[in-house]
C-alpha cells in the first residue's frame, strides 16, 4: 500500500472544510497536552506494546500520519481516561476557551457517534461517480456522500473506516485504514471469534459497542497488514483433499488443494471457510486416533496442540482419512480424504477450492438432525415456522438454496493465500 498516496487523498476529504480542519487540529493539539501524556502513553501501549517485534514495513506504518490520526481519533472519542469513564472529547467540549462554530460542533457530534468498522469501497468508473460502501460485517450496501476521488477510494478497496451521516444526509468516510483483501479476510475471521465470545458474556452487546471495544486490536491488525507476505517454498508438494460433511444426504463436499507443509491450525481455518462456516465455534482434528486442537486444562480428554503440527508430519498416503470436528454443540464432523499429491504450479495461489457440491448448512442450525428439520420447514410453505426459517436462513440477501455451491465465493473466503514462487 502506498501510505503517502492514501494519506494525501484522505486529507483532501477530511480537511476539505477550513472549519473542520481547524477543529481537527485543535483536537490533536489538545490530546497531546502534558496533562494527558500518561493516558496517551497507556493508550499507545495497548496498541504498540509489541513494537520491538515489528518489521521495518510496520515501523514505517507506525510513524505515518494515518496511524497517528487513527490512534488520536480513538484516544479522543472512544477511550475512557478517568474513573468516571469520561473521554477526552468530554474534557475538550467543557473547555470554555474553544469557541466552536455550528459546523464544527455538528462535525464533532457525528464523529463521536462513529466507530471503526470493516468496509469495502466499490468505486464507480468515472472520477466523479458516487462510491458505494459495503459493510463487511452486515453486508449492507449504501451510497457514500462523497465521490470516489474525494474519499480516496479504490475499486474493491478494503478498509477499517469510520462512516457517519454527513450534512447531505448520506454516509461519509471520516478516515480509512486500507488493507489487502487477504488480510481483511483474516481480520474478519478473528473479529467473528471475538464477537461470539463477547456475546456469550454480554448478550445485549451492540455492534457499535463491540467495535469500540476492539479498536486497539483493529489498529494492530491494520499495522500487521504491512508485514511482508508469507510464501510457501517452491518444490514442496500440494495435497488434494476431499472434505465431506458426515450425516447429511445428499452429500455436502468440497475438494481443495493445500500445501503439504501447512499447519493443522491453518488447515482448520481453510477447511471451514471453504465449506462455508463462519469459524466462530471450537474445532478439533482426529488423526490416527489422536486429537489435535487447542488444549484446555478443563477439557476431560487430552488434546495435542495444532499450532506447530503440519500435515506433512503424518506421512498420509493416498486414500488416507482423518476427521475434523466443528461446533461441539451441533456436532458437525468432516471426513477428510487424501486423494493425491501434486507438484505446485508456478504462479498459482494455494490453498484453493477446485470443486464441491451443495451449500453449507447455516450456523447453529442444530447439527444434522436440526438441518434436516430446517429443510423440511423450508419446503413446506404452510408450516407455521416457514417464514421465520426463511428469513433466518437468508445469506447475503439471498434465500437459502441447499443445492447451491459457489466455488469462486469459497476461494474468496479463504483467509490466507500462499503464493508458490515462479
Amino acid at each position: 500500500m502506498a501510505l503517502m498516496s492514501l494519506e494525501s487523498e484522505r486529507r483532501v476529504f477530511r480537511f476539505g472544510s477550513d472549519e473542520i480542519s481547524r477543529v481537527s487540529m485543535m483536537l490533536m493539539d489538545y490530546a497531546r497536552q502534558p496533562r494527558f501524556s500518561e493516558q496517551l502513553s497507556m493508550a499507545e501501549a495497548e496498541v504498540f506494546s509489541d513494537s520491538d517485534r515489528f518489521v521495518d514495513e510496520i515501523l514505517v506504518a507506525r510513524r505515518s500520519m494515518a496511524c497517528e490520526e487513527a490512534l488520536l481519533m480513538w484516544f479522543t472519542f472512544e477511550r475512557s481516561i478517568d474513573e468516571r469513564d469520561s473521554m477526552l472529547i468530554d474534557y475538550f467540549l467543557q473547555t470554555s476557551s474553544h469557541d466552536l462554530t455550528p459546523t464544527q460542533s455538528a462535525y464533532l457530534e457525528r464523529v463521536r457517534e462513529s466507530c471503526l468498522r470493516p468496509y469495502e469501497v466499490l468505486a464507480g468508473k468515472g472520477s466523479n461517480d458516487i462510491a458505494i460502501l459495503r459493510d463487511l460485517w452486515t453486508d449492507e450496501i449504501v451510497p457514500l456522500g462523497s465521490s470516489v476521488r474525494a474519499c480516496g477510494a479504490r475499486g474493491a478497496g478494503m478498509a477499517f473506516a469510520r462512516a457517519t451521516i454527513g450534512a447531505n444526509g448520506m454516509p461519509e468516510l471520516l478516515e480509512a485504514l486500507a488493507m489487502p483483501r487477504a488480510e481483511m479476510e483474516h481480520a474478519l475471521f478473528m473479529l467473528r471469534i471475538m464477537h461470539h465470545d463477547l456475546r456469550k458474556r454480554t448478550p445485549e452487546l451492540s455492534d457499535d459497542d463491540f467495535f469500540r471495544s476492539v479498536t486497539p486490536w483493529m489498529l494492530r491488525a491494520w499495522l500487521n497488514s504491512f508485514a511482508p507476505p508469507r510464501s510457501f517454498p517452491a518444490g514442496k508438494r500440494i495435497v488434494q483433499l476431499k472434505v465431506e460433511l458426515d450425516g447429511i444426504r445428499p452429500r455436502i463436499w468440497r475438494r481443495m488443494l493445500v500445501p503439504e507443509a501447512i499447519t493443522l491450525k491453518a488447515l482448520s481455518g481453510i477447511l471451514e471457510r471453504v465449506m462455508g462456516w463462519e469459524s466462530y465455534h471450537l474445532h478439533e482434528f482426529e488423526i490416527d486416533g489422536v486429537a489435535y486442537g487447542t488444549p484446555d486444562p478443563e477439557y476431560p480428554l487430552p488434546v495435542h496442540t495444532e499450532v506447530d503440527r503440519r500435515l506433512s508430519d503424518f506421512n498420509l498416503t493416498k486414500g488416507a482419512r482423518f476427521d475434523h470436528r466443528y461446533d461441539f454443540g451441533d456436532g458437525w464432523r468432516h471426513r477428510v480424504i487424501v486423494e493425491k499429491y501434486l507438484q505446485p504450479e508456478p504462479g498459482v495461489a494455494y490453498p484453493a477450492c477446485i470443486d464441491g457440491a451443495r451449500a453449507c448448512p447455516p450456523e447453529d442450525v442444530g447439527g444434522p438432525d436440526g438441518y434436516r428439520d430446517f429443510l423440511k420447514i423450508l419446503r413446506n410453505p404452510k408450516h407455521h415456522e416457514h417464514q421465520a426459517m426463511k428469513r433466518w436462513g437468508r445469506r447475503k440477501g439471498h434465500s437459502f438454496d441447499p443445492e447451491h455451491v459457489d466455488i469462486d465465493a469459497a476461494n474468496g473466503r479463504l483467509r490466507r493465500r500462499v503464493l508458490i514462487p515462479g
